[in-house]
């Protein structure tokens, strides 16, 4: 596990610091489109990966409770370091994935690029579509890791062979919102 300062100076756990910088950059526009919470909300966070968008809400809405939910153990333990970081206590780091059905599934987690991870590795079993994954990260992360803009765009397939080569395959329990909402004595949800 590693840290590192984020751009306005919260310092988090993370895998991958890159990672880490490209995914504070998305998490603001997890809220936008007109979507507004009350200081008090409930939140479920599924596939909440290190915790960042949780860590957001607790800076900006004073009485929140987020439930994150990730569902891979090596990305967990980094979840569950920066809800007890920056939580108060209102921020609980769940080890499940969320399903219409409780049980347990099969996830393919990519330790070099962790927010890649997934439950439906047939959506990257075309290597054009993971190579196209790995060169849209490329594009969209250059503010947030400057260096990459020297990188040629034609070693994205390189990249996406490299990160794929790293797979490894996790089991992972599954847990309903119902169950979820009744075992926390949650009575509402004002964002999933």
């Amino acid at each position: 596990m590693k840290t590192t300062t984020l751009n306005d100076g919260t310092r988090v756990a993370c895998l991958r610091v890159q990672e880490a910088r490209v995914l504070d950059r998305h998490v603001g526009g997890y809220t936008g489109h007109g979507i507004t919470l009350p200081n008090d909300a409930v939140v479920i966070d599924a596939g909440a990966n290190i915790g960042l968008f949780g860590v957001r809400l607790m800076q900006e809405l004073q009485q929140a409770r987020v439930f994150a939910c990730e569902p891979i153990p090596d990305i967990h333990a980094v979840l569950a370091q920066n809800a007890t970081l920056h939580g108060d206590g209102r921020m609980t780091a769940l080890c499940c994935g969320l399903s219409s059905e409780p049980g347990r599934l099969q996830f393919t987690y990519f330790p070099n690029s962790p927010a890649l991870s997934t439950a439906h590795l047939e959506d990257w079993e075309n290597p054009d579509a993971f190579g196209e994954a790995v060169r849209g990260a490329m594009r969209s992360s250059h503010e947030a890791i400057p260096w990459l803009r020297f990188v040629p765009m034609f070693l994205s397939g390189l990249v996406a062979r490299v990160l794929w080569s790293k797979r490894k395959e996790v089991d992972a329990d599954l847990l309903t919102v119902s169950a979820l909402m009744e075992e926390h004595g949650l009575d509402r949800i004002d964002l999933l």
